[in-house]
């Protein structure tokens, strides 16, 4: 067999690279809803266009919904230019993802620490990480959260001063969402996850719920989602009682990138029991992310989970306060 030498490889690259360089054009489309989306054009046919830009490696928009096509140049092209010159230390450029074979996936790997060495030694260790896969109509993003942390006590046994370990927080969580796109703004979602957390006595918990999606709001630089479902869940308690629970689901989630470095995210979801509505819990989530370096971010996080109902002992609200460094690919 023939083997391929560099400067082969180095011309059909170049020759992949301006292909896809005449597709991928800096493109304002004004949609007849009102909304507003730019990106890079990826494909066109003569029923819809496929654009790529920092929410979505591939957002299709039906050629009937688009009331004026704008191609960014002259001043535009020039702004867009400088805007890249100026963010492109902080874009993401992981060669693996993107590959032809991995260009649908992405994602991003946070770690934080809580280090105290005083009158008494703390660690508390949290990490995130989370993958997605997007390719029309489907989207598929997959979440693992974890947090372990111990401390000295001392207490005094005898007259005399003994230390020993405290554990602060042993918690894990892993989640996968799958969305399917019935239209530009409705689509079916469906949600699994489980997990533990000792210090509230859940030793296991598992959930499954469908439900449908609408997207209120798609700016080329702000997003906002609305979601209503069902949601089974169950828990297996410390204390030796079992949890098994059908819930109602209402859901919003909205994404903004304030400047080409910071962004915020926030979602909340509330979910009553379908037997006792006075039985309900909520989560909230908030992320403020800052770009440092290339694919390099700080990332503040502020998550509230509330239980009407949980074990004896534990208290209604968990609220935790996050900040970690992250690696995006």
């Amino acid at each position: 067999m023939k083997k391929w030498s560099r400067s082969n490889v180095a011309i059909l690259a170049g020759l992949w690279l301006a292909g896809a360089g005449a597709w991928a054009q800096d493109t304002s489309l004004e949609l007849k809803g009102g909304d507003r989306i730019t990106g890079r054009i990826l494909s066109e046919t003569p029923e819809r266009i496929v654009l790529s830009n920092a929410w979505s490696r591939e957002w299709v928009i039906p050629i009937a919904e688009i009331s004026k096509r704008t191609t960014l140049t002259g001043t535009n092209a020039l702004l867009k230019t400088n805007l890249g010159a100026a963010t492109k230390p902080f874009a993401t450029t992981n060669l693996l993802f993107t590959s032809p074979l991995m260009r649908h996936w992405h994602g991003d790997i946070q770690l934080g620490a809580d280090l105290t060495f005083s009158e008494r030694n703390r660690q508390v260790y949290n990490a995130r990480a989370k993958l997605s896969y997007t390719r029309a109509p489907l989207k598929s993003v997959f979440d693992y959260d974890a947090t372990y942390g111990r401390s000295e006590v001392e207490e005094n046994v005898n007259g005399r001063k003994v230390t020993h370990q405290r554990t602060d927080a042993n918690r894990m969580n892993g989640s996968w969402k799958l969305d399917f796109d019935l239209s530009r703004r409705w689509y079916l979602y469906n949600i699994a996850g489980v997990g533990y957390d000792e210090l509230r006595k859940v030793d296991l918990r598992y959930e499954v719920g469908p439900g449908l999606g609408y997207r209120l709001v798609l700016a080329s630089n702000f997003l906002a989602n609305a979601e209503a479902g069902a949601n089974y869940q169950q828990e297996e308690r410390a204390d030796d009682t079992e949890l098994s629970r059908f819930y109602g689901r209402a859901a919003q989630n909205c994404a903004w990138r304030i400047t080409p470095r910071l962004t915020w995210d926030e979602k909340v979801e509330y979910l009553p029991s379908i037997e006792d509505v006075e039985l309900y819990k909520i989560r909230f989530e908030t992320n403020l992310r800052y770009a440092l370096l290339q694919n390099l971010f700080l990332n503040i996080a502020l998550i509230d989970i509330y239980d009407s109902q949980p074990p004896d002992g534990v208290t209604q609200n968990d609220l935790q306060l996050r900040s970690s460094i992250g690696l995006k690919f």
